[in-house]
């Protein structure tokens, strides 16, 4: 498991601790009004939403700041690409853990880290690539990627209760037909 640092671990007990304390107060504050008892505690609600508090916390704590590119980046990224070079493109789109930052990797580096909807544009020599995607306590399996030159090739950052998953990006025309309403992060 990944450790926090001290001043993480005081955030989440704060967190925790406050957060309990106000729906417990309010709750029994509400409750006391009441003219019947609800038979559930409001101590042990309030608990457990700052247990539910504290593990959003600690799953966004890995996110570091990502700053979008500017106009001169992204009309890079949507120019064609340099014939001794190949490009390729990594998109998160999707609902679930839309917050929490994946970080991707190409060749053993981290080169972005990408909340959802973002993409991110690499401008690679031609031959194969290793992407893969990690977020805190998972990884994605590697994506071994034949990048030409001349050429395009995408992957989808697809995330769901488990491990992050890599797709290939199938329909690049369609793909780089949507990319203007998609934010690009700096890489």
């Amino acid at each position: 498991m990944r450790k926090l640092s001290l001043r993480q671990q005081l955030i989440m007990v704060a967190i925790f601790a406050g957060s309990a304390f106000v729906v417990s107060f309010l709750l029994a504050l509400l409750g006391s009004g009441a003219r019947h008892d609800s038979g559930v505690s409001p101590w042990f609600v309030g608990m457990t939403f700052g247990v539910v508090t504290s593990m959003i916390y600690l799953g966004l704590s890995a996110n570091r700041p990502a700053p979008l590119a500017d106009a001169a980046a992204r009309a890079q990224a949507m120019a064609p690409v340099p014939p001794q070079m190949g490009r390729l493109l990594v998109v998160r789109e999707g609902f679930v853990g839309k917050l929490a930052g994946v970080d991707v990797q190409v060749d053993g580096s981290v080169r972005a880290q990408l909340r959802s909807p973002r993409f991110a544009a690499f401008d690679l020599p031609p031959g194969q690539h290793r992407v893969q995607a990690t977020l805190p306590n998972r990884e994605s399996e590697p994506l071994v990627v034949e990048l030409p030159a001349g050429e395009v090739a995408a992957v989808r950052i697809v995330i769901g209760m488990g491990k992050p998953r890599l797709e290939r990006e199938a329909d690049i025309a369609g793909l780089q037909q949507r990319l203007p309403g998609i934010p690009m992060v700096a890489a």
